[in-house]
Formats: structure tokens, C-alpha cells, sequence
């Protein structure tokens, strides 16, 4: 990260080099990061993977143990939390129990040395952006856990700090409610131009909202990209398992040419595959093939579409998912690989049945080898 990045208008947030270490424990390792000015930016990983550590880091709740950490290219790794254009809103909201919602929301600002005025008139702004007008004079405790969590996003936004902070805010939500929020809280990003930081470990949440995903395991940074990047492109067979699902067959290389290869699979069959830059034949690793990439055909009824086939094998299971169905296949040499295809009315798999031959047709570029 280069000086003229750091000062570029355009970087909301510059992370460079920073490391975490608790005693003998290093939780974050070279982790660099340009997260960009209006962005809905997730940090995406399992429990325990570093991002609540990286989120605290740039709220300023801890320093860093080595690095540099720049705010629209100003220097705040030693600036102390309340000195930081940032707000965080928690898991549990943190509202003040014994406070109605405008209260909870005009506190801040009050603490700010905002004028009552001004006070009134940013709380009406805050209230009406979040839809709570109705609910304007209840408390916490009289508010469904939606409304809580509008309330706390109202009263994070309305110093108006240039970046908002969210630690996994929907997890205590049930699905419908976190269903419903995910489009709110874009919305709301779009609606206020705030860079919006999210941490979750839920990869829905950050495929349907986010602008860019950073994917984060064993405190290092393992793929940043666009939702369709990271599923599609998957950098490595962490990125590729971790991210929705997907099936992963060993796999070598036996061609290279035109951007991608020919890799032979554990059953021996030769498939067409992107690859990562620069491999080579013989170069030994996986192909990840998401279940909804291949379209079953009953064998039977292949026929001159022959040429299409990749895969042959025999349905060992079926499980009805409501907008689909989930197939298990037996390949040779014992292999088994899961396959998903929507319930439509012309859809190809309608009448199959556990223990019929198969034959599986990958869609273009559905599988990706990956060295590790």
C-alpha cells in the first residue's frame, strides 16, 4: 500500500502490514486491506478466524501489535476510540434500557455537544430513516428485537461518522427477521453513503449484501473480491469449501491451454477446468464443482448428446429442499458428489429415482482446480 493510496480519497479505510498478538497467540498476520469510501464492505470467516479482532482494531478498542492503520489517509492507530469518526453497533445493541428510542439516539450526540436543536431535529432525521416514528417515545424492552437493532443503527449514524462498524448485529435474529434486515441494512448503506464495515460468519449475509468480501481463516486474509468473484473464483480449497457448497474431487493436470486445462479426476474421467495462473501439468490439487453447476440426465436418455457428458454414476439418495432437490451420486472408484437442480416443471431430472444410472453435464467453466 503505497503512500498516494493511503491518501486517496477513495479509501475509506488502509490497513497495512497490521499483526495481533495475545502473548504467544498471534490472531492477525500481514493483514493489508483497502476497504473503499460507500462501500458495503464484510469481513467473512469462521469463529475464531480474526475478524472481531481486525473490527476492533480499526474502532480503536485495540492496538495493533505491529502495522499501520489510516482513515481517508490520516494516520489513527494511536488515536483513541472517541476520537475516531467510527461507530460500532454491537451484537446485543448495547441500548440503554431505561431510555425511550429518541433518547437512546440523541445520547451520543449529547455527549458531542450537539445543540438541543440540532439534537431534535438529527433524532426526527434518524427516526424516520429507520421507520420507528410510532415507536418514538417506547423503551428498549418495548421493542421487538428488529426494532432494537434499528435503534441502535439510528443512534451509530447519527454523529454521522464517515465509517460504520457491525459486529454480526443479525445473529440474534431469527431467519425471517435476518431475512428481512439484510435488504434493510443495504439500503440504508446506499440511503447514507456510510462505509459500512461487516463482520459476520454467516456466507448468505455476505453474498446478498456486501459490494466486496474479505474471507478470513487462522488470522490471515484468504481471498478479497466481489460476492460473484469469490463464489465463482474461489482462490484456494479453503475460499471454495467455506463459501456455500461445493464439491471437491482430487484432481491433476493433464492440459494447459487457452486460460484453462484438462484435469484428470480420482475416477478417471477428464474434465474441462478454470485454473489459477500459472499451473502446469502434473501440478496435483482439487476441482471444486458447485451442486447446482451440473444437470442430471437419466442415462437412458442421453442418446446423441452423448458429447455433453462428464460424469456417469447412480443416485444413491434424494432430499426434497422445497425450491429443489439434493442428489447424492455414486461415481466410480467410490467417489460420491452431490448435485442440486431446481423444482420446475420442465426440469431434466423429473421421474429419477435412487438407484438409477446417471449422467452428469457440466454447465461452462463449472469447475475450478485449485492447488490447495
Amino acid at each position: 500500500m503505497n503512500s498516494q493510496v493511503r491518501s486517496s480519497a477513495s479509501v475509506a479505510v488502509g490497513i497495512e502490514n497490521v499483526e495481533k498478538r495475545y502473548g504467544d497467540f498471534t490472531a492477525l498476520m500481514q493483514i493489508n486491506l483497502q476497504i473503499n469510501d460507500n462501500e458495503f464492505f464484510t469481513l467473512l470467516g469462521p469463529s475464531g478466524c480474526g475478524k472481531t479482532s481486525l473490527l476492533r482494531i480499526i474502532a480503536g478498542f485495540e492496538p495493533t501489535s505491529a502495522g499501520l492503520l489510516f482513515l481517508y489517509g490520516e494516520e489513527i492507530e494511536n488515536l483513541p476510540p472517541d476520537k475516531r469518526p467510527i461507530n460500532t453497533v454491537f451484537q446485543n445493541y448495547a441500548l440503554f434500557p431505561h431510555m425511550s428510542v429518541a433518547d437512546n439516539i440523541a445520547f451520543g450526540l449529547k455527549m458531542l455537544g450537539w445543540s438541543s436543536s440540532d439534537i431534535e431535529a438529527r433524532v426526527e432525521q434518524m427516526v424516520s430513516l429507520v421507520r420507528l416514528q410510532e415507536f418514538i417515545h417506547r423503551r428498549p424492552a418495548q421493542l421487538s428485537g428488529g426494532q432494537q437493532q434499528r435503534v441502535a443503527l439510528a443512534r451509530a449514524m447519527a454523529p454521522k461518522p464517515k465509517v460504520l462498524l457491525l459486529d454480526e448485529p443479525l445473529s440474534a435474529l431469527d431467519l425471517k427477521l435476518r431475512q428481512q434486515m439484510r435488504a434493510e441494512l443495504k439500503q440504508l448503506q446506499r440511503d447514507t453513503g456510510i462505509t459500512f464495515v461487516f463482520v459476520t460468519h454467516d456466507q448468505e449475509e455476505a453474498l446478498s449484501m456486501s459490494d466486496r468480501i474479505a474471507v478470513m481463516s487462522d488470522g490471515r486474509i484468504q481471498q478479497v473480491g466481489s460476492p460473484m468473484q469469490i463464489y465463482e473464483q474461489p482462490a484456494n480449497r479453503f475460499v471454495a469449501d467455506f463459501i456455500g457448497d461445493t464439491n471437491l474431487l482430487d484432481a491433476e493436470i493433464v492440459e494447459v491451454a487457452g486460460g484453462g486445462a484438462s484435469v484428470r479426476l480420482g475416477t478417471g474421467d477428464v474434465i474441462k477446468s478454470d485454473t489459477p495462473e500459472n499451473v502446469q501439468i502434473g501440478d496435483r490439487g482439487f476441482v471444486s464443482l458447485r451442486p447446482e453447476s451440473m444437470r442430471l440426465r437419466a442415462a437412458a436418455d442421453v442418446g446423441t448428446d452423448a458429447g455433453a457428458v462428464a460424469l456417469q454414476g447412480v443416485i444413491e439418495d434424494i432430499v426434497y429442499l422445497g425450491t429443489d432437490r439434493q442428489y447424492t451420486i455414486s461415481l466410480a472408484s467410490n467417489l460420491r458428489i452431490s448435485v442440486r437442480e431446481q423444482n420446475v416443471a420442465s426440469g431434466s431430472a423429473d421421474g429419477l429415482h435412487i438407484g438409477n444410472d446417471v449422467c452428469l453435464q457440466l454447465a461452462e467453466r463449472a469447475a475450478r482446480f485449485l492447488v490447495n
